[in-house]
């Protein structure tokens, strides 16, 4: 529901992002705000380059500008929104489609050499906000 999400956004930085998570399928917007509640609290904790913001707001590695720490360093809130939806949109079609398989986003392929405690966090976490916009 699109007012939860603005409601539950506002005053953080992923609030800018609001309109075009929106416009992605439900699920995929779900994950978008659920993983980025974990992972950077909504854009409180994010990386920056040269001192600007990267509109990364999941932890999101991949091969775009990255910054020093591996992180993509994205030019605008649409193509993060784009390029980490259309992440999201190709694991939901390998049917990683709970917040307990999406722990590959925040392990890879397996979770050994991960805090179990830590595991078991991210997956609470997630599935919370999940949860609430999927209810």
């Amino acid at each position: 529901d699109a007012n939860m999400v603005l409601a539950m956004v506002a005053g953080h930085p992923i609030e800018k992002m609001a309109s075009y998570i929106l416009k992605r399928d439900k699920r995929v917007g779900s994950f978008l705000v659920a993983i980025a509640k974990k992972e950077s609290d909504w854009g409180l904790h994010s990386p920056l380059k040269a001192g600007r913001d990267c509109y990364n707001y999941w932890g999101y590695r991949g091969g775009y500008n990255m910054t020093e720490s591996g992180y993509s360093c994205f030019d605008s809130p649409e193509q993060a929104i784009a390029v980490v939806g259309d992440r999201i949109e190709d694991l939901l079609e390998e049917e990683i489609n709970t917040p307990v398989k999406m722990i590959v986003w925040k392990c890879g392929r397996t979770c050994t050499g991960h805090d179990p405690a830590g595991v078991a966090k991210w997956i609470s976490d997630v599935d919370l906000y999940y949860g609430k916009l999927n209810s």
